[in-house]
């Protein structure tokens, strides 16, 4: 077994790694129950999950007494901050944790010292194994399919105009069938523009997961009644949501532009999660 930590094998740091354990449990959303008068209680619309606690437990071989101590002053330092941590036998998933406990256990009788067990406690508050890197899809008026996990995903949305400008853009979500399941559409009219289109050099970043909009002009971007979201008109932003695929179908979400003039295109950026 292999563990890395922010990239690096910690193998270097010890003669082997014995356990690992906690990083493999899925994550189960919880939905609070909502007291009713007189009646059941339901299901609430907020959406919790519990933090991941990862113990990894560590064979320190030492030479001698002075090595020990080096070495778990190593040990220590690699484990300081927030650390990325992965293992081999998910190698394109990571976890963002922080270490919370190095518990430092000495072996008795024969096994005197300097050899020891270093046990390792790690958190993390957000539980989601995530893909290292993005997946990236072009957008056009035709549906696009984004393979997912089996958690959502926020992607963040880059909308392009051209020469010919792209009048009121709309972004679609669909679910692995067609049916559409949202939409966000984008008509904001201001002083400066009298109607929401995109010409050569300006585009519109979408940020789904904070519920952002960005407007540059030339490389710039615009603020005051110019700002992104002065674009928003209705709708929902985008969510890849698991419930919307067939993975065992390879059917997925999909997503496509709309608008009322001129041909929208797009890029989208996103995570997957398990």
């Amino acid at each position: 077994m292999s563990v890395f930590v922010n990239d690096r094998a910690i193998t270097d740091l010890v003669w082997n790694i014995l356990a690992a354990d906690g990083h493999l449990s899925p994550v189960v959303p919880l939905s609070p129950t909502v007291p009713m008068a007189n009646a059941p209680g339901i299901l609430g619309t907020a959406v919790t999950v519990s933090a991941r606690r990862i113990v990894v437990t560590l064979d320190l071989r030492p030479a001698t007494l002075v090595a020990r101590d080096t070495a778990l002053d190593a040990i220590a330092r690699r484990m300081s901050g927030l650390i990325e941590l992965r293992f081999d036998s998910a190698p394109t998933r990571a976890l963002t944790v922080t270490c919370v406990g190095v518990d430092v256990q000495l072996y008795t009788g024969a096994h005197a010292n300097p050899g020891c067990i270093v046990v390792v406690s790690f958190e993390a508050s957000d539980p989601t194994r995530r893909t290292l890197e993005p997946t990236i899809a072009t957008l056009s008026t035709t549906r696009r399919a984004c393979p997912i996990g089996a958690q959502p995903s926020a992607p963040l949305l880059w909308l392009y105009g051209n020469a010919t400008a792209v009048v009121n853009p709309v972004v679609i979500v669909a679910d692995f069938r067609g049916v559409e399941v949202s939409r966000l559409t984008l008509t904001g009219v201001t002083a400066a523009r009298a109607a929401a289109s995109l010409t050569t050099n300006n585009a519109l970043a979408i940020d789904c997961a904070t519920q952002t909009i960005d407007y540059y002009v030339a490389g710039v971007k615009q603020t005051g009644t110019e700002a992104g979201l002065s674009w928003y008109a209705s709708g929902v932003f985008p969510i890849l949501a698991p419930e919307d695929a067939a993975p065992d179908l390879s059917a997925w979400p999909t997503v496509a532009l709309a608008s009322t003039a001129g041909a929208a295109t797009g890029l989208l950026v996103y995570y997957t999660g398990n």
